[in-house]
């Protein structure tokens, strides 16, 4: 962290801080946060008078978001947390661990409601695909956060809840799952509680790997240099993973009234993806003109570390607390881009070019809530401050006839520094028996820096946004309500978006950031229905978000078939839609949720003959649980992420489908069988077309990956207790995962 930015932070937090006090001190506040066991009151009638109750510590939705229970899904306990976070309505993960939610990658990931740096950069896919989801508890899908949240995130929050067992007793679970061509999982949870303490933690390790098909087509609008008017790609990449993760935690009430709590976590991965490519280029005669092969060999390491330390007071007066929480994560990545061409024309000619990069992004956040009734309603307050430090050192060197040199065209030297101050303030009141309301609003104020050393470029921007939020609660009866929802986003550019000297990423794939990119602003707007009964559910929801200053990427082919792509700001664009949401069980054997999202985008086209591009999407998912006997239970999920729309083109939708099974051998074991995509369906079509280029692109995942393992649950366990708490039950208890919100939450 620079002078400056200490200077900011120093700044502007005791002024945040000194009005924080003031306010808190004028009216007590309510602290809502993730770990907040925030309460909806719900009409109920006694004696033909209409009184509020509060039920339930843990709801399963809360006002601004909508909590999914993954404790009893077969493949999320024993798979990735991919695999977890794709059982999850309207939230997706493609094969390169992007994360999108109703089709949107402008996502903010959280882990236990807080930041975390290797959910911010260009790693966040791999170590998706690298995490184990059965370390993950519950996902809470926030479409219009509240402004006790970081404003980053246009698409909305979707929250990773970690386990976090405080039973008293000892209790360890062990997983271990294996499959063909050496893929092999193993995970273990582990937790014991005595008296005011309590420790958690988990050990797991995957070792994984994917075959992708591609093809592509291009043709080019306008004469180019070397005379090359059409291409044909096709390939193969392996994409080879290996990862360990490990993660400790320790809770402390040293007094009735004060809980301390650390929780320290390390993640190593490893991807080795090996890629073949053949290309052939034609002149406007359709003569081929150059033709080469090239195969890649990349090996990416990445290691992350995070930790933590947060105090939480209980006043003595009821539901006031005071909560102070401070966080350090890092994600460190070393690379190696080997690269072998084999031309044949228009010359025969090899030789091999190769690229390091190393990366490093930490991440440093503060927060502090106050909380307190005001009468019958809250009021919150809170201040965050958030550091983000990002180092990039890339170059390469070139070697032919057994020469090496050096490409000076390789070297990137890059730092980057943003800091966030924030104040947030919300308001909740129960208007009457029926209506539930909350208001709120929070301030950032935003300073980055940012230096590239090699070309001397230096930029510092400063800016400050208000951002504002409502939600209300309409109880119909007691088994449906209305919900309104409405909040401002953001989706600042990252550390490689504003990096203005070519970064490639191989051969032919160079990126170009733009250091005066200014953030995009989405307003957020939802209305929805909620609805249910025992075992069946119903929610519908209609949005719609209107985003300016659009981040996005501007992709063109330079000579020597180099792929540029540049970051820029892209206009306006618009999306609306509907969600749907239905859950029923039949024969008190099987479970049938239905997830579906139909919506309609429009954009700003870029440098092409059309003013708007846009069109109307369809995604979903279909999930069945089916318990075929006591001990034996079938889980089948097939579903599609909605065609996306871009300023220069669309993405078709990207299909995926998993089945599951579960034997329970006894109390406390269970064999289990995951297959996914056993219908080879996950292919997709990337389409661009400006007024200089129209390409096509097609990729194919790998179909029918299978795993087959046990699962095993030791430890102290309370008398009664004949199966294990975390693999999913015989016969469905409680709602069923995705359902949707219980009749009063």
């Amino acid at each position: 962290m620079n002078i400056n930015n200490k200077k900011c932070f120093a700044r502007f937090g005791v002024s945040s801080l000194a009005i924080l006090t003031m306010i808190s001190m004028a009216s007590p506040s309510f602290a809502q946060n993730a770990d907040s066991k925030e309460q909806e009151v719900k009409p109920a009638q006694t004696n033909g008078k209409a009184d509020v109750v509060v039920t339930g510590k843990k709801p399963t939705n809360k006002i601004d978001r909508q909590t999914y229970d993954l404790t009893n899904d077969i493949a999320a306990q024993t798979g990735s947390a991919a695999d977890a976070l794709n059982k999850v309505p309207s939230v997706t993960v493609d094969t390169d661990g992007n994360v999108a939610l109703r089709g949107n990658t402008n996502v903010q990931v959280l882990i236990n409601g807080k930041q975390n740096a290797m959910m911010k950069g260009d790693n966040r896919g791999a170590a998706i695909l690298s995490m184990s989801g059965g370390d993950i508890e519950s996902v809470e899908v926030m479409n219009n956060p509240g402004a006790a949240f970081s404003s980053e995130g246009s698409a909305g929050i979707i929250n990773l809840v970690m386990k976090k067992n405080r039973r008293p007793g000892k209790f360890l679970t062990l997983t271990s799952t294996a499959g063909e061509n050496g893929r092999f999982n193993f995970s273990s949870t582990g937790s014991y509680t005595s008296g005011k303490l309590s420790l958690t933690g988990g050990l797991s390790y995957r070792k994984d790997s994917r075959l992708v098909e591609s093809n592509s087509i291009a043709t080019y609008k306008t004469p180019r240099s070397s005379g090359i008017q059409n291409t044909l790609q096709s390939g193969e990449i392996l994409g080879r993973r290996e990862s360990w993760q490990g993660n400790i935690g320790l809770d402390y009430n040293f007094t009735d009234n004060d809980t301390i709590g650390t929780q320290i976590s390390y993640l190593w991965q490893e991807s080795m993806p090996l890629a073949k490519r053949e290309y052939e280029g034609f002149n406007s005669s359709n003569s081929l003109i150059s033709n080469y092969d090239l195969l890649t060999d990349r090996d990416d390491i990445v290691k992350s570390k995070s930790a933590s330390l947060n105090w939480e007071h209980k006043f003595k007066t009821a539901s006031r607390t005071l909560k102070a929480d401070l966080r350090y994560s890092n994600d460190d990545s070393d690379s190696k881009y080997i690269d072998k061409f084999a031309f044949t024309l228009p010359t025969t000619r090899n030789y091999i070019g190769q690229i390091n990069q190393k990366a490093n992004r930490e991440n440093y956040t503060f927060s502090l809530d106050y909380t307190t009734p005001v009468g019958e309603d809250t009021l919150t307050s809170g201040w965050q401050t958030s550091i983000d430090d990002a180092k990039i050192d890339n170059n390469g060197v070139k070697i032919e006839n057994g020469i090496t040199t050096p490409d000076n065209s390789k070297i990137n030297k890059f730092d980057y520094n943003q800091l966030v101050n924030a104040t947030f303030f919300t308001y909740q009141k129960q208007l009457n028996p029926k209506w539930g309301a909350q208001a709120g609003i929070r301030i950032e104020d935003t300073e980055v820096n940012t230096n590239n050393p090699i070309s001397g470029i230096y930029s510092s921007t400063h800016y400050t946004n208000v951002n504002p939020s409502a939600f209300a609660t309409y109880f119909l009866t007691e088994k449906s309500k209305l919900r309104f929802s409405y909040s401002r986003r953001l989706q600042r550019p990252r550390a490689n978006d504003l990096n203005p000297t070519p970064q490639y990423l191989g051969a032919e794939s160079v990126r170009i950031g733009n250091p005066d990119l200014r953030p995009m602003t989405t307003d957020a707007f939802e209305i929805g229905y909620e609805w249910a009964k025992g075992q069946e559910s119903l929610t519908m929801r209609g949005f719609y978000r209107l985003n300016d200053d659009i981040i996005t990427t501007y992709s063109n082919i330079l000579t020597g078939n180099i792929i540029q792509t540049q970051s820029i700001n892209a206009g306006q664009s618009q999306s609306g839609g509907v969600e749907i949401n239905a859950s029923k069980k039949f024969f008190d054997k099987l479970t049938v949720s239905v997830n579906s999202t139909i919506s309609y985008t429009q954009l700003d086209a870029l440098y092409g003959s059309k003013d708007k591009i846009g069109g109307t999407s369809i995604g979903g998912r279909m999930m069945i649980n089916y318990d075929v006997t006591p001990k034996d239970k079938i889980q089948f999920m097939m579903g599609a992420r909605g065609k996306e729309y871009t300023p220069q083109g669309y993405t078709t939708a990207q299909n995926m489908s998993m089945m599951s099974y579960s034997h329970q051998i006894n109390p406390a074991i269970y064999f289990v069988a995951n297959m996914t995509n056993p219908f080879d369906l996950e292919k997709v079509k990337t389409v661009v077309e400006t007024d200089t280029l129209k390409s096509f692109s097609y990729r194919n995942t790998e179909p029918r990956v299978f795993y087959v393992g046990f699962r095993m649950m030791i430890g102290a366990k309370p008398k009664n207790l004949k199966t294990d708490p975390n693999m999913p039950p015989m016969m469905p208890q409680g709602r069923p995962m995705g359902a949707g919100p219980g009749p009063m939450m």
